[in-house]
């Protein structure tokens, strides 16, 4: 049954490929209409497209498929919707997931004629054509109720923002049988389709491209970015007579950034309230200090005061230690991109006689018994903004008081990296959502903005 499955799985994106009458006669259909390079608008309404592309692209190139960018991955003039006139597709890796966009010319203006999310954990998709026409192939397979299910359609662009079924195939069958159930339809007709039927009608699309593919439960590009940015050069020449000019090209961020840069959100994050970092106050520079440094990721770990602890003082039956700002300072500018000048603080309703001591040579902290909580920062997404801005998101993992054992860097490894004795440090309970705006200066990463309980997609980022 599984050897049927695979099968069948198989016939629905490439099953043409074995029949060499369709192939003969659909590839002399690609080649005809890949052949033409003369689009069905006017010069007017290619400039338009194409300026409606470079300002989704902002500059920037197409981006890899990794963890730790989002943004335009894959661009195609196509004929989607029986107009004649070519649309332009557009693929996105978004925080939400994989989105799609179809624009064309409607009024004399572009317009979005069709935009969905992928289902990141079911479907694949694929460009196919027929008859001189492109298709939008989608194909799902999932088990239930001790059935597998298989779904596989053929879309084009519809007048109502939404894509229309061509032709396709519910198929389901039970584990262990190749006889398709009473369930099984023809998405078109509602008949029951015969496995004959269905692979004669595979055959009849001649596949194009595999845009995206379902990889145990994972939507992975499947388009090498050689060939993805040869594909936006050929866009731009049918459109502008130009190749697409890189003008913002994309900064990877080292492994070693990517831990620093976490290690100074979490620094910062403990008391989820949005921030604005840049010309700080003494008093406000010192408030930070006293309570979102002290009180979290840094001293909840421990990692970076220890080795400048020098001095120990007592005040009001409370033992205050104080660090030595030599070592101590350097951090602080590098966490607010200024030299800090402390004051002493005092927090409202505070029971410690002083909440920070500033000394010349020391500032003193008091000794808690208790540590609160730390919600640790686990960054998801890194997308390169205009100007040299980095927009993060964030996941914010709330943790248990004491998970003993742990060093540092195993809270700045991907949630999925992490090992069963880390998971039960966790209080089990959906993440806080968040992002940060980090802007590169003199090589430098410099904290902006840190936001919480909200993402941005992708266009609102282009817009910041």
């Amino acid at each position: 049954m599984k050897k049927f499955i695979v099968l069948l799985a198989a016939t629905i994106v490439l099953a043409s490929c074995s029949s060499k009458e369709s192939t003969q006669t659909s590839t002399e259909n690609v080649t005809k209409a890949e052949t033409s390079v003369e689009l069905k608008l006017t010069s007017e309404e290619k400039e338009k497209i194409a300026a409606v592309l470079a300002s989704r692209l902002a500059g920037r190139p197409l981006l890899r498929d990794t963890d730790a960018y989002s943004g335009l991955m894959y661009v195609q003039l196509l004929n989607l919707n029986d107009t004649k006139q070519e649309e332009l597709y557009l693929l996105y890796k978004t925080a939400k997931g994989y989105e799609e966009e179809v624009l064309g010319m409607k009024d004399g203006e572009v317009a979005s004629l069709y935009s969905g999310t992928l289902d990141s954990a079911k479907a694949q998709r694929s460009i196919v054509m027929r008859n001189d026409h492109y298709f939008l192939a989608s194909t799902i397979e999932y088990d239930k109720d001790d059935y597998t299910m298989r779904k596989a359609a053929y879309y084009h662009v519809g007048t109502n923002k939404k894509l229309v079924v061509d032709e396709g195939v519910f198929l389901q069958t039970v584990t262990g049988s190749q006889t398709l159930t009473n369930k099984s339809k023809n998405l078109v007709t509602k008949e029951q389709p015969t496995v004959q039927q269905y692979q004669e009608m595979v055959h009849s699309y001649k596949v194009k491209q595999k845009v995206v593919a379902n990889d145990a439960g994972t939507l992975t590009m499947n388009i090498p970015y050689i060939e993805a940015k040869n594909t936006l050069n050929d866009v731009y020449r049918k459109l502008i007579r130009k190749n697409y000019v890189v003008t913002n090209p994309v900064d990877p961020i080292s492994d070693e950034e990517r831990v620093d840069l976490q290690a100074r959100i979490a620094a910062l994050s403990l008391f989820h309230k949005d921030r604005q970092f840049g010309n700080l106050t003494n008093k406000e520079l010192s408030e930070f200090v006293a309570k979102d440094v002290v009180h979290g990721a840094l001293r909840f770990f421990d990692t970076s005061f220890t080795e400048v602890t020098e001095s120990t003082k007592s005040l009001g039956g409370y033992k205050y230690v104080g660090y030595n700002r030599t070592d101590l300072d350097a951090y602080m500018k590098k966490l607010f991109n200024q030299t800090p000048t402390y004051e002493d603080v005092k927090f409202e309703n505070s029971q410690l006689p002083y909440d920070l001591i500033a000394t010349k040579q020391y500032i003193y902290l008091p000794q808690l018994k208790s540590i609160p909580k730390a919600s640790i920062p686990v960054i998801q997404q890194l997308s390169l903004l205009q100007n040299d801005q980095l927009y993060v998101e964030l996941d914010f993992v709330e943790l248990h008081n004491n998970p003993n054992g742990f060093t540092e860097d195993t809270f700045f490894t991907p949630v999925k990296n992490w090992s069963d004795e880390m998971r039960q440090a966790i209080q089990y309970s959906q993440p806080k959502k968040g992002y940060a705006i980090v802007k590169k200066v003199d090589g430098a990463y410099v904290i902006q903005q840190l936001i919480f309980n909200k993402v941005l997609d992708f266009q609102t980022q282009l817009q910041q």
